[in-house]
């Protein structure tokens, strides 16, 4: 699995391409590296405050995930998008996101452990064609 890192982007401010193509080219240096393995692309799960903490690109880390999400399915990397299915496990069960993190707003708390590993594990169980990522 390959964690794309949109939050350290956002950090160090580059623009919106210039993250994806960093972690696309990231993605296929590793499938250099590894040409017979599976890398799936995974989205972080949500953070409470860094959600409209803008750059002075006016972006928050949801403008790169968002571009990232774009840039990855458009190359046709496999992909696990667990920063929406989190939020829509939010939505769906009426839970705030604050609600499962730390006072930080950034890492998890066992709640929200609970609630990626859940969705992390339904995923790998889930049927899907892999054949996109091999070449």
């Amino acid at each position: 699995f390959f964690f794309i890192p949109v939050v350290g982007n956002q950090a160090v401010d580059i623009s919106l391409d210039a993250s994806s193509q960093a972690i696309l080219a990231s993605y296929l240096a590793l499938k250099e590296q590894l040409p017979d393995s599976l890398i799936v692309a995974v989205t972080p799960v949500p953070s409470s405050s860094l959600m409209n903490k803008f750059n002075s690109r006016t972006l928050d880390y949801t403008s790169y995930v968002a571009d990232a999400v774009t840039v990855l399915t458009e190359n046709k990397v496999p992909l696990l998008d667990l920063h929406s299915l989190y939020l829509s496990e939010l939505e769906t069960t009426n839970q705030l996101l604050a609600s499962t993190l730390e006072a930080d707003g950034i890492q998890l708390n066992p709640q929200g452990v609970t609630i990626a590993t859940t969705l992390f594990l339904n995923q790998l169980a889930s049927p899907r064609d892999t054949t996109s990522g091999i070449d």
